[in-house]
This record gives structure tokens, sequence and C-alpha cells, in this order.
């Protein structure tokens, strides 16, 4: 009845999303052990940008990751499509 409007209450932020790098060598400059396999799938070809986005994203998933290391697999003839794996690492 009197005093002030209340304002509506503001919608929480959502944390930033956790994105680690992501290699595709397996010969890092420093020692590092294995924690999980973070992804792995079938993709089409012609997307391999976004495939590694989402190995740095489901590696920025697991609290102890500090990098991932991906690998894209093409079977024979079939361009249309390719087995993506990646791995999440720790250093050491």
């Amino acid at each position: 009845m009197f005093g002030t409007k209340s304002s509506p209450p503001s919608e929480p932020t959502a944390s930033p999303e956790r994105v680690v790098p992501v290699y595709t060598v397996h010969t890092l400059p420093q020692a590092y052990e294995v924690l999980c396999v973070v992804y792995s799938g079938k993709v089409n070809n012609n997307s391999p940008l976004t495939v590694l986005q989402q190995l740095g994203r489901a590696g920025g998933a697991v609290p102890e990751c500090d990098a991932v290391i991906g690998m894209m697999i093409t079977h024979g003839f079939s361009a249309g499509a390719v087995n993506v794996y990646g791995t999440a690492i720790r250093y050491l």
C-alpha cells in the first residue's frame, strides 16, 4: 500500500563454462596422467573446429582436468563422418 515498489528478483547469472585446451599430439612438453575419456562419438567430417570445442568443454567439466588429448579417425573412404575421442589429462 505505502512505500516503494519492490523490483523483480534478478535472474541468477550462470557461471562461465570452463574450457580446457585440446591437443592433437601425444607428446606434450611436461609429464601428465590420464584421468578419463571425456568424449567419444561419430560426427560430420565438415566440422572439426566444433568437435575440438566440444572436447575442450567436456574436459572443462572434469574439475582436475588441465587439458584434453583429442584424436579424429576417418575409416577408409568414409569421408562423411569421423570418429572422435578425447582423453582428459592432468599435468604432474
